[in-house]
Parts: C-alpha cells; sequence; structure tokens
C-alpha cells in the first residue's frame, strides 16, 4: 500500500477515535474538476491538518518544515515543505527554498489539484484568528494571471473543546471566491492587495472574533450547551454570539456561577453541568453508561495512562494538547489492542478477543457520556442550590435556534 493511502487512514483513525463528530458545513465541495486553492484558517496545531483532510477530500497542505524533521514527522506528515520565520536561521536559504515550493504549488494546481494554505502560518486557540500573511493571495494571483481555472475556498474550523478527548468539530466551508472575474484589468500588485483583502473578509466570516479570551470562554461554553440541546451547529451560535451573549443569557449564566461559588461541585468542560431533562433520565444514562465506561477504562488503563501523560507533559501550548495526544495515544492503544488479542486468543479463544474489540469500541463513546451524566448527577444531589438557575439557562437555549444564515433566531 502507498504511504500516502497510509497516511490518510491514520488521518481518519485519528479523527475517529479522538473526535465524538465531525460535521462539515454547509456540505461537501460541490465541484472537484477544477483546481482549488483552499485557504483555511489555524486553531488547533497539525490536528487541523488531520480534520481538513478528512473534510475535504484529502488536499495536499503546505506544511512547515519543521514538521518533518524526525522519522515519525516524515511517516506522519506529507506536503509541500516551506520555512516559517522562526524555522531557519539563514534569511537567504529560506527564501530559496519557499520560492521553489511556491513554484511547486502553482504547478500543482495546474495539474487541476487540490492545494491547502494556512495563512496565518501558526495555529493558536485564542480569541481572535492570527494575522494573515501573503503567500495565499500571491499563488492565487499567479493562478489568474496564467489562466489557470482556479476556484479560490475559505474553510473555517471550530471545536467545541479542542483539546478534550469525545469533543465535536465542525469544519465550515465558505463561497467560492470568484478571483478573476472581480480582478479583471486590476495590474499585479493590485491584485495582490484585493485579494488578501478578499480572503481576510472570507475567512472573517467562517471563522470568529472575539473582544478578549473572557467573551470567547463564555460564548464557546454557551455554545456547547446550546449546540448540545438543540442539536444545532456549534458554529452558529459561536458566529451569533461573536459580540457576547445576549443580556438574557449572560444575566442567567452569571447567576448559575454566583449560586455553585465557593460550594462542592465538579464540572464538565467548565460548566457546572445538571440534568438537562430531569433526575431520573440522567440516572438512567449514567447507570446504562457507567459500568460499560469503566470496564473499558480498565481493560485499556495503559493507553489511558499514556493520553494523560502525554497531554500534562509533551505540549508547549494548549493549541499541540491533541496532537501529543494523538501521536502518543493511537500508536501505544494499537500496540495494547495487539497483545490484548494475541494473549487472548492463545488463552481463552476468539471470543474473549472479539469481546475486547466491541467493549473499546463502545467505550470510545460512552466514555464522555458516561462522565457528563456523573457530573450531572453529582451536582444534582450534592450541590442542587444551582439547579434552577442551569434550568433557567437552559430554558432560553431550548428556545434559542440556528438560522441558515448563521444567525439566531427563536
Amino acid at each position: 500500500m502507498e504511504l500516502n493511502k497510509i497516511q490518510n487512514i491514520i488521518y481518519r483513525l485519528a479523527i475517529c477515535l479522538y473526535y465524538r463528530k465531525l460535521t462539515v458545513r454547509p456540505g461537501r465541495i460541490p465541484d472537484l474538476s477544477f483546481p482549488i486553492l483552499f485557504t483555511a484558517l489555524h486553531r488547533n496545531g497539525a490536528v487541523d491538518g488531520f480534520v481538513y483532510h478528512a473534510a475535504v477530500d484529502s488536499p495536499t497542505f503546505l506544511i512547515s518544515t519543521q514538521l518533518r524533521r524526525s522519522l515519525l514527522g516524515r511517516l506522519l506528515f506529507r506536503g509541500i515543505e516551506v520555512v516559517r520565520a522562526n524555522d531557519s536561521p539563514s534569511g537567504g536559504e529560506s527564501r530559496a527554498i519557499n520560492q521553489a515550493a511556491m513554484d511547486l504549488a502553482l504547478n500543482h494546481l495546474r495539474e487541476g489539484r487540490r492545494l491547502a494554505i494556512f495563512p496565518e502560518g501558526t495555529s493558536d486557540l485564542g480569541p481572535r484568528h492570527l494575522p494573515f500573511h501573503s503567500g495565499a493571495a500571491r499563488l492565487a494571483v499567479r493562478c489568474v494571471e496564467q489562466g489557470i481555472p482556479l476556484r479560490l475556498i475559505p474553510l473555517g474550523i471550530h471545536y467545541d473543546c479542542a483539546w478534550c478527548f469525545g469533543s465535536s468539530v465542525e469544519v465550515v466551508i465558505g463561497p467560492t471566491i470568484p478571483l478573476a472575474e472581480e480582478t479583471a484589468g486590476m495590474s499585479a500588485s493590485s491584485r495582490v492587495v484585493y485579494c488578501k483583502r478578499r480572503i481576510t473578509e472570507a475567512l472573517g466570516e467562517v471563522g470568529v472574533n472575539f473582544a478578549d479570551a473572557g467573551v470567547q470562554q463564555d460564548v464557546e461554553r454557551m455554545a456547547f450547551l446550546a449546540a448540545d440541546i438543540n442539536k444545532d451547529s456549534f458554529f452558529g451560535y459561536l458566529k451569533a454570539w461573536e459580540e457576547g451573549l445576549p443580556p438574557p443569557l449572560s444575566e442567567r449564566w452569571s447567576t448559575l456561577f454566583e449560586a455553585v461559588k465557593g460550594r462542592i461541585h465538579l464540572r464538565y468542560r467548565n460548566i457546572p453541568l445538571y440534568p438537562e431533562r430531569g433526575l431520573l433520565r440522567t440516572v438512567v444514562c449514567f447507570c446504562l453508561t457507567a459500568p460499560t465506561a469503566l470496564l473499558a477504562v480498565c481493560c485499556n488503563i495503559g493507553p489511558v495512562v499514556a493520553v494523560f501523560l502525554a497531554g500534562k507533559y509533551l505540549p508547549d501550548g494548549q493549541n499541540v494538547v491533541a496532537l501529543w495526544r494523538i501521536l502518543i495515544g493511537v500508536p501505544v492503544l494499537l500496540s495494547w489492542g495487539l497483545i490484548w488479542l494475541g494473549v487472548s486468543l492463545t488463552t481463552a479463544g476468539p471470543a474473549l478477543s472479539c469481546g475486547y474489540l466491541l467493549l473499546t469500541c463502545i467505550g470510545l463513546r460512552v466514555v464522555p457520556k458516561s462522565l457528563r451524566s456523573g457530573i450531572a448527577l453529582f451536582n444534582a444531589l450534592f450541590c442542587p442550590v444551582g439547579s434552577a438557575p442551569f434550568d433557567a439557562v437552559a430554558k432560553v437555549l431550548r428556545k434559542t435556534a440556528v438560522c441558515d444564515s448563521h444567525g439566531v433566531g427563536s
């Protein structure tokens, strides 16, 4: 099997194991017969590349040479290598490498293939996107000047908790930018300036920019609850509340945290959860999922400990926590599983092997659900003072739906 196909399998396996759900909005790319240049927001390190690979049919990425310095990096990552400003001490050498990379990228698009660029150059989970560089705009303009029928498409990416196991991720596909038509008659320099401005505007539409980290934290937590309660778009709520939570929600949100302040309670993603649909339903959910979740964790204690330690000690920033957990956790889980299968087949037969595989697959889905229902149940029993404020928040959220235009309507 070719290395590219093996890498694609690894990317999809990593996303399947670590994240609960990947959603593409509004849908898949409608026409793959033309060369496509994706300009993509960058939030969560190299994991963004894994997600985009699965969401938009495996484009080729412009990637940092730093990713492929190690043997593991060369096995896992592929793409057209460029040198970022902090990757190389030699300015002349980096310019030569980057010029060759852009020529290669141009040929790639000339052949009718798909290419993805992160205009920010690096990733960050902060409240606003980082400044955009001009490389994508220059490449797009070169394509237009050479008559390449380019489709320029912006991509946004949004995690309801980027570093958390069992969270969800949405990829937002923006409308195609008709660059050739919009820049007809412009000079080359004017085209680059215009193209960069259009890319910035388009990425602003598929992304969110908050005033500060405090607003971001409140909106992301509320959007997670709203999307979960209404089975709706997480990004839609982020976009609708980009300027901050509306007063009715903000007031109830503050009341909830004031109610539990100083009291013993548990939090799920920094939210003091309570039963959303009644105590009995939460008890039933916990009783059904907890035994399976606990047994799955015990049978895979090695990978669980490895993932915990990798996330705690290896990352140098929150935007690479998921990457380190995946890089360590996936091979450890596969190795652990092979050992389990080998031992069980030689000692107890295929029944135990099938049972382990089934338990592990189910456990990947029920562990987050069991943890969440357990936290809600604990708070309802031992910190009941927060139950009424939480219900008030949930009541408002149930009346709040995301419109197709990414706004919110009741």
